[in-house]
């Protein structure tokens, strides 16, 4: 008998998706949504379903028979009709799914277990493709927001927030549409059906979604309840706008210091506690941000160059540097960029407006590549950094577009926005002849 199992076998065979384990094993699955509906392999029901982003399968005949989780766990319930136990099933369960996917055996003793040659081998890269979810047109989503943040409170912890700390005025947070994230399942059940009876859309339109209801048949529709995603670590909505100035989808501020921003998004999923359909993912768009005085007259639909004339344009990171930094600036728009990996949407917006001037104004720890105090200068800053570079150069190979990076002393602030809230102003690095400019913003 051979040896204990390497990790290497173990990682490949987790990496095969339920579907295509099913699949060999002779199951039939048909389509439902973006989902796969399959027959149950502990109780035969027809009414478990596998999520083919994630490849995780639940079974919800009479409310659930228990089985449910991802590879192996199917194959337990399949074999064995219970759940799966490392210690009972683990060698059994990895040798027979590796001889059905055709996947070699490799064992810590250096021995291998050769697959049937007649079977086809498994390759990584015929993981069942995830199907994507349209949202809908970003007109629909644009109605649909509005009225969803005209519906939500503000609480006054969050009033006071974007008042002292950001520095926001009354007129300001109403034009912005900045609202709290509604805190009990009594108010945020009270818009949804606000929005239901006035005939708004939710599906598809990220954020919504139709939830569950737990231990239920989900092929009743009665059981499907509207609602949208939420968690306890939201906070307030940041709305975001494209270059028609459509409110395309909403960022949500959270208290999780690890991931301080984050997209109302609704992809649908089958997880092990719920199941959600009828959603949108929300993508990662730009946010394009004009100074208050034209966003006041700014109708969605309306081309920003029809009534804004401009030909610089200052690239910076997330919703409130961008909202700040536009009105104190003034003079021209600010594009904020949810991660500077997302340059592309970028480049194509300068292009069709025409822009001859861009300035890159990143937080200034983007830039640190030795350590600092208080700072490793690795993870996080380098790879920004890195995207930076890469996005300098996309924009300097783009015919007719003059390329600065607007730069500051860190003891002055952190971002753009710090900065020009202190009444200071950066650096003007040309990046084609490397000449500097004190720049002054009145």
């Amino acid at each position: 008998m051979a040896g204990l199992i390497s990790d290497e076998t173990l990682e490949l065979v987790d990496k095969i998706s339920v579907i295509s384990l099913a699949e060999r094993l002779g199951y039939r699955m048909k389509r439902a949504g973006t989902w796969l509906q399959i027959e149950c392999p502990n109780c035969g029901d027809s009414k478990c379903y596998i999520g083919n982003r994630k490849g995780y399968f639940v079974c919800y005949d009479g409310g659930g028979c228990g089985a449910k989780g991802y590879i192996k766990d199917f194959f337990a319930w399949h074999t064995y009709h219970e759940e799966f136990n490392a210690k009972k099933h683990l060698r059994n369960t990895v040798l027979t799914i590796a001889e059905i996917m055709g996947v070699v055996v490799k064992f810590q003793d250096g021995s291998t277990k050769l697959p049937d040659p007649n079977v086809k081998a498994f390759n990584p890269a015929d993981i069942p493709e995830y199907i994507p979810v349209e949202p809908q047109p970003v007109e629909v989503c644009d109605r649909t927001y509005r009225r969803f943040l005209s519906l939500c409170p503000i609480y006054e912890d969050h009033l006071n927030e974007w008042k002292t700390k950001r520095k926001y005025t009354d007129k300001q947070i109403k034009i912005y549409n900045l609202r709290s994230f509604p805190r009990t399942a009594a108010e945020a059940q009270k818009i949804i059906q606000t929005l239901l009876s006035e005939g708004y859309t939710l599906e598809r339109v990220p954020g919504f979604t139709q939830i569950l209801k737990y231990g239920t048949d989900p092929e009743n529709d009665a059981n499907w309840i509207w609602g949208f995603v939420a968690h306890q670590s939201y906070r307030y909505f940041l709305p975001v706008r494209d270059d028609q100035g459509y409110i395309a989808r909403l960022r949500v501020a959270t208290t999780n210091p690890k991931k301080k921003y984050m997209w109302f998004s609704s992809d649908p999923l089958v997880t092990e506690n719920s199941a959600r359909r009828n959603g949108a993912p929300s993508g990662a768009p730009i946010n394009v941000v004009v100074p208050e005085r034209f966003l006041s007259i700014w109708e969605p639909g309306v081309e920003l160059t029809d009534f804004y004339s401009f030909d610089m344009v200052v690239v910076t990171e997330g919703e409130h540097k961008s909202n700040i930094s536009a009105n104190i600036i003034g003079k021209y728009p600010v594009i904020g960029i949810p991660g500077v990996g997302n340059f592309k949407d970028v480049l194509r917006t300068l292009i069709k407006w025409g822009c001859k001037k861009v300035a890159i104004a990143f937080d200034m720890d983007s830039f640190l590549k030795e350590a600092t105090e208080g700072n490793s200068g690795v993870g996080k800053n380098e790879k920004v950094f890195v995207q930076l570079v890469k996005f300098s150069k996309e924009l300097l190979s783009a015919s007719g577009i003059e390329v600065v990076l607007w730069a500051w002393n860190t003891t002055d602030g952190k971002g753009l926005d710090d900065i020009l809230l202190a009444h200071k102003a950066p650096i003007e690095i040309d990046l084609r002849t490397s000449k500097r400019t004190c720049l002054v913003i009145s």
